[in-house]
């Protein structure tokens, strides 16, 4: 699981009760891309500068933009 810095850091000290879960983190493994969601992603990625700060959604074109990426 990714690790964050800054404030969130807790002292063993100031657990009461915790809890070891052993069971894998849910992973996207992606969406079947088609040729109208490949020209979307290229068309979309002509638009970004280099350099750009982005956040991506999950689905097709999202995927299609970054493959484009």
């Amino acid at each position: 699981m990714p690790r964050t810095h800054g404030d969130g850091f807790l002292h063993i000290d100031s657990i009461d009760f915790g809890v070891i879960h052993d069971t894998p983190l849910p992973e996207y493994i992606g969406s079947a891309h088609t040729e109208i969601h490949n020209t979307i992603g290229l068309n979309i990625a002509t638009l970004i500068e280099n350099g750009a700060s982005l956040q991506m959604g999950i689905d097709a074109i999202p995927d299609a933009v970054l493959s484009a990426l």
